[in-house]
């Protein structure tokens, strides 16, 4: 009988669970459809019950997620780009729930758009799945008619892109530098300068620092930081603001590693902290928690040299 009862109660935890799951990811269509600034939070706390969840609850989940919440995302790209947006800035390296979206996406890869396929190729590569990324990536390629077309570049970029982060991962940073350098010519060849910034912003905070090149990683640095706010004081859209404040944002932590790293100067990290702190996109994140170790490491830093 007590036995009855622990099971019954167990079926009902895992019912509400499911509830508050659906009526969460309501929340995050919404907020996806809306272009809300709450949304990485939100996403984030998807996460949560994902990861809170029981192994029989958590396969329910996923098979919500398969079913109603993919033909949602696959009914509005918008939806699909800004879900991946913001769960790159929560629960590093994937969030779950992106995670469980990509892999119900990749049961149908000759159906995919090239979008899509972009979509799970870089989800692969955050994971390190380097085998199912290649995969996913020669698909991709085999969608891309002409390369040359304007469209088919800017996908061919974010592709090199992927490439180029995947060497970085490895440990190969020559490789990844000629990969990102072949982004940043695709990106500017196709009109999309947000998405040669991309590639330049991780030449300058990733690769220089790496091949011990500081002061030219922070120079350039700099100068991608530049034209990223410029483009987004002109933006017409929210997607292209964020696109590029994102690109700010990252330039910002960055420079900040590379100040603490070579201990540097305590006075750079204060004036790089509050130009960071103005950043709309790292407002809609800051509560993460790899963001809160990194401002954490920069406080701890000021501290130690004053």
């Amino acid at each position: 009988m007590i036995e009855n009862i622990h099971a019954n109660q167990d079926v009902g935890d895992g019912v509400k669970q499911t509830q508050t799951f659906e009526a969460t990811v309501a929340e995050v269509i919404a907020m996806a459809r809306s272009n809300d600034d709450g949304l990485a939070g939100k996403v984030g706390e998807i996460d949560d019950q994902m990861t809170s969840a029981d192994e029989q609850t958590r396969r329910v989940l996923h098979e919500k997620i398969r079913g109603p919440v993919l033909a949602t995302v696959r009914q509005d790209p918008t939806l699909l780009a800004r879900l991946s947006f913001a769960s790159s800035l929560v629960n590093l390296p994937a969030s779950p729930f992106f995670r469980a979206v990509t892999e119900a996406l990749a049961e149908h890869e000759k159906l995919l758009t090239p979008e899509e396929l972009l979509t799970v190729t870089a989800t692969f590569r955050r994971i390190g799945a380097y085998n199912r990324m290649q995969k996913f990536a020669d698909t991709l390629i085999e969608k891309l008619d002409d390369p040359e077309v304007p469209e088919a570049l800017r996908l061919r970029s974010k592709l090199s892109y992927e490439l180029h982060m995947a060497e970085y991962q490895k440990g190969d940073y020559q490789k990844s530098m000629s990969l990102a350098g072949m982004s940043a010519d695709e990106a500017e060849r196709a009109g999309d300068i947000p998405g040669k910034l991309y590639a330049q912003m991780n030449v300058s905070g990733l690769l220089l620092p790496a091949l011990g090149r500081h002061e030219e990683g922070v120079a350039l640095s700099e100068e991608v930081c530049r034209q990223a706010e410029e483009l987004a004081l002109n933006a017409t859209d929210s997607d292209a603001r964020n696109r590029v404040l994102r690109i700010a944002m990252n330039t910002y932590f960055h420079r900040i590693r590379i100040v603490v790293e070579n201990e540097g100067n305590a006075g750079d990290i204060k004036h790089l902290l509050a130009q960071l702190g103005e950043n709309p996109v790292f407002q809609s994140c800051k509560d993460e928690e790899w963001v809160k170790k990194d401002i954490q490491i920069a406080n701890d830093f000021i501290q130690r040299r004053p």
